[in-house]
């Protein structure tokens, strides 16, 4: 009988298994390239990539630690250099597109981003541009537009026929790639692409950012609220978030949907002088959702990051109810009117509760924050004063914005002249920061242009002190400081609202007294803006003011305002100027 040799079963080479690859990867058994927060063979396959699971404390195993999200340290972003390495040539056709998308990701998103964000919302933002050929191409545009600024001194006028040549060609490009995101994303709308949730809202910011760059303020709320509704379908599927810690929402966990969560929450306060009110669901949602944060609010914040949390939710709701809850006459459809101080004197007992408690959650806030706020200010250490000022200036205007509705004497606002010299001060040195060239801070988001960010850091808070404050230098200040550092935050636009401010203080001042005080009957109140129908970024201007100390009968005061795109940008004063009026 014949002998069978067997051959021998060669074993395995034994090595160490590794554990970091993304949840995805394992289950599909395949090898991880493990980049994060996505990993590429993820997006490639076209499936959702489940994240990594916790990183072991060492290398030799041993308990799993977790990160308090609210303990996170403030840092300032790492160089843009290590969020996209080496991006392939081979996806741009031609080399100024590869040009513009290198100035997005080395100076444009550190600019027009919020101040918080950790990083990973930039790494996923520009990781999908290289599948993703919308996003890119809208990153392209907005590159473009940056380029176009820096070839503008201090904002010159957007008008083609008046810019030099050069400038001139970045806009054409700057357009023309926008309009081929556009069409590409309308593609991928129709062939049922755009379902996941970080793509839908990655490419609903790329939109908003360039609209209201470039003065299309209605389109660009428009994109904000279908952001926010997909936000709120979302959300549905996680409803018991807000029963346990308030790190356990996903918009505080430092993760890429919920970084995309905060940029919209805070853009949703600013969207209320546009926007119709809500649904009751909403709105009870958003009132809720700030009520169980607050309650979870500690006595003493420990860093900017946990203080966050809390001024958000203040805001938020706050705006919400202010301009959803206070009755006000409205005029019959199709007229759409907005009170920017509209409410007065308003006597609801259930209104009158509500914002008492609003302004108490933001005393107890402003409480919390008081330690922190002076050993930031003692250290002077621009990268955590900065954010923290940003606090402060909003947490202060939120707070007068919440008492508006209950006052009937505007005399009582003189009450704030403290509160006043703080958020002025603390704009100015913010667009200090932020003018700066950023040769002592090495930081990308210090240069220049381009005047834009999602985020409200200074617009808003100055306009209320320059319509509030009736101290003529204290006004003044404020009023000048949003000419003289043109910028438009979020839907906002610093020049339109100076504006606003200056006929303001004009009608009020032709009654100021010898001592340079504006009496009590002089000062304005309902002042209203009633938007053009047929025009974008112009409407009629309103608002009351008494005839006489001695009367108590009231003349409407009222004015033609445009605030087109072109206007701003051209605007180049140091201080106040003829009012930009029709």
């Amino acid at each position: 009988m014949a002998t069978t040799l067997l051959k021998p079963k060669t074993k395995r080479r034994g090595l160490p298994k590794t554990r970091s690859g993304c949840k995805t990867c394992k289950k599909r058994r395949v090898k991880c390239g493990e980049e994060k927060p996505e990993c590429l063979r993820c997006t490639k396959f076209g499936v959702k990539c489940d994240g990594y699971s916790l990183e072991e404390a060492n290398s030799g195993g041993g308990a799993w630690t977790i990160m308090n999200p609210q303990r996170r340290p403030l840092l300032l972003p790492k160089q843009a250099s290590t969020l996209v390495k080496n991006p392939s040539e081979f996806l741009f056709c031609v080399e100024k597109d590869h040009h513009y998308f290198e100035i997005f990701c080395t100076k444009t998103c550190f600019q027009i981003l919020p101040f918080y964000d950790a990083g990973n919302f930039r790494q996923m933002l520009l990781q999908c541009s290289m599948t993703e050929s919308a996003i890119r191409h809208a990153i392209v545009a907005l590159g473009a537009m940056d380029k176009k600024m820096e070839t503008l001194d201090e904002f010159k006028s957007l008008s083609l026929d008046e810019q030099e040549k050069s400038s001139h060609l970045h806009h054409l490009n700057a357009l023309k790639e926008y309009s081929t995101a556009i069409s590409k994303m309308r593609a991928a709308s129709l062939e049922g692409k755009s379902r996941d949730i970080r793509i839908a809202l990655l490419t609903s910011l790329m939109i908003i950012c360039f609209e209201a760059w470039n003065g299309n303020l209605d389109f660009a709320v428009r994109q904000i609220q279908t952001g926010l509704r997909l936000i709120r379908e979302w959300h549905d599927s996680a409803k018991d978030l807000l029963t346990g810690p308030v790190s356990s929402d996903p918009a505080y966990t430092g993760s890429v949907e919920g970084e995309l969560i905060r940029i919209f929450t805070r853009l949703d306060p600013q969207i209320v002088s546009f926007s119709e009110k809500p649904s009751p669901e909403y709105h009870a949602w958003i009132i809720g959702r700030g009520q169980k944060i607050l309650e979870r609010m500690p006595s003493l914040f420990q860093t900017v990051s946990e203080a966050s949390v809390f001024e958000e939710a203040i805001i938020r709701r706050g705006m919400a109810f202010v301009c959803h809850e206070i009755p006000y006459e409205k005029p019959p459809p199709p007229r759409h009117t907005f009170p920017i101080n509209g409410w007065w004197g308003c006597r609801e007992p259930k209104v009158l509760s509500t914002l008492n408690r609003m302004a108490a959650d933001s005393a107890l806030w402003r409480t919390a924050f008081a330690p922190l706020w002076k050993r930031l200010k003692d250290e002077n250490n621009p990268s955590d004063l900065f954010p923290a000022a940003l606090l402060m200036n909003r947490i202060i205007s939120s707070h007068i914005g919440c008492v508006v509705p209950t006052v009937l004497d505007e005399q009582d606002f003189d009450h704030y002249y403290e509160d006043y010299k703080i958020v002025i001060e603390m704009s100015e040195y913010m667009l200090g920061i932020l003018e700066a060239t950023g040769d002592k801070l090495k930081d990308a988001r210090y240069t220049r242009s381009p005047k834009f960010n999602f985020d409200s850091y200074t617009v808003i808070p100055l306009f209320l002190m320059a319509l509030k404050c009736r101290d003529p230098p204290l006004r003044r200040k404020a009023i000048s400081l949003m000419f003289k550092y043109p910028r438009r935050e979020g839907v906002c636009d610093s020049v339109c609202m100076g504006r606003l401010c200056e006929w303001a203080m004009k009608i009020e001042e032709e009654h100021i007294d010898k001592n340079g005080r504006v009496p009590g009957w002089a000062r304005v109140h309902g002042v209203t803006l009633e938007r053009d129908p047929e025009k974008e970024n112009s409407g009629i201007l309103t608002a009351e003011q008494r005839v006489g100390a001695s009367s108590d009968e009231v003349v409407i005061k009222s004015i033609h305002m445009e605030w087109s795109c072109s206007a701003f940008l051209a605007n180049t004063a140091d201080g106040q100027s003829d009012l930009w009026m029709g």
